[in-house]
């Protein structure tokens, strides 16, 4: 068993590999596992997709001036931004800003606000999330310097329009914002309203190249891989489509919220995608799987995995994850690869089968924490 120091994986504690090798269910995330993890900014455009400099710097402010953990969208805006400002007036002075307060970021709002005020000491709330939760947050929409009152049908056509680019399979947000009175008061919800929306910014997330055969692997070593994830549903059917991964029973966050644990539980067992999950959805549907007699898996490695990673048999991460993620994680792969975690499935399933347990340490390389 020199393989696992050999590969650099962490176990923290050595009932994990038996643990990992009686493993009869992977859940995942999206990100990293059957998407390459590399978010690429392809458009940014007004409602008339329309490339549109105004939609670009509000994002970048937005993004710029949080300070929560910056997501690979924000990394792509802010990178995107900084090399078309060398050519384009319209994204210079970003830096002249002053924070005044945000709301941030959950997965039950999906959207984040900043305040920022400029010198003139005017104040603007930028707003930037899901385009369904954000142009609810709308009452105008702009493009072309020209703000006008968001109608019915032009709002069915800004959702139309997402729901068009996503089943292209790009990852899509929206984008508003509102000139408002700096009173000194801590921001609330109540104040993402009135605003005007500016338009979208659509990314590129492809997929894994080695995800499709990562996933053939486990489906025939007895071990189906679920993905559980909070991003967009036409985004992750795109994604399940290109590795081959059966989605055509979705089931979506909505859904699980109305759904007994009873009715879950007979769900979880056909159901292999699911999408546009709460942090805490994510979680339970892992402790339903575990109530059905699965030994469950959790590969995961953002702020919205971690109670899922400690709700599973074993919690699994990567070097790349986030610090609280890895402090979760039972085992820490090098790499965050489905390839790699089948190879040591297999090795510690073998193991089992071949010794009937899991009992000599020295061989592994302990984790440290973190």
């Amino acid at each position: 068993m020199v393989y696992f120091a050999e590969k650099q994986i962490y176990v923290k504690n050595i009932r994990s590999l038996r643990q990992l090798g009686a493993m009869d269910i992977l859940c995942t995330d999206k990100t990293k596992t059957i998407t390459q993890n590399k978010v690429i900014l392809e458009y940014d455009m007004n409602i008339r997709t329309q490339e549109d400099a105004a939609v670009l710097r509000y994002a970048y402010l937005n993004s710029y001036y949080q300070t929560g953990v910056k997501n690979l969208m924000d990394h792509a805006i802010i990178k995107q931004t900084e090399e078309k400002s060398k050519s384009d007036a319209r994204l210079k002075d970003l830096l002249v800003y002053e924070k005044v307060d945000e709301i941030p970021f959950d997965s039950i709002r999906q959207k984040i606000s900043v305040a920022i005020r400029n010198e003139e000491n005017e104040c603007r709330l930028i707003t930037k999330g899901a385009v369904d939760k954000v142009l609810a947050a709308c009452t105008y929409v702009q493009y072309n310097n020209t703000t006008a009152a968001i109608t019915d049908e032009l709002r069915r056509k800004i959702l139309r329009k997402a729901d068009h680019i996503g089943k292209n399979g790009m990852r899509l947000i929206a984008v508003a914002h509102k000139v408002m009175v700096s009173s000194g008061r801590t921001l609330s919800e109540k104040d993402e309203s009135g605003m005007i929306f500016d338009g979208y910014l659509s990314f590129l997330d492809p997929p894994g190249e080695n995800a499709a055969n990562a996933v053939k692997a486990f489906s025939g070593q007895g071990i189906p891989v679920k993905i559980l994830t909070g991003d967009d549903r036409q985004v992750t059917l795109s994604a399940c489509k290109h590795i081959g991964l059966r989605s055509d029973n979705m089931l979506l966050g909505s859904d699980v919220g109305k759904m007994s644990d009873s009715e879950l539980s007979k769900v979880t067992e056909k159901v292999n995608v699911f999408a546009e999950l709460s942090e805490d959805q994510k979680s339970r549907i892992v402790r339903i799987l575990k109530k059905n007699s699965h030994t469950v898996g959790f590969l995961g490695g953002g702020v919205h995995d971690i109670s899922s990673m400690r709700a599973a048999d074993i919690g699994i991460s990567d070097e790349t994850a986030i610090p609280a993620a890895k402090v979760s994680a039972d085992i820490i792969l090098p790499e965050k690869s489905l390839t790699l975690l089948h190879e040591v499935t297999k090795t510690a399933k073998d193991t089992i089968l071949t010794i009937g347990a899991v009992s000599q340490p020295s061989y592994v390389s302990m984790a440290k924490e973190s």
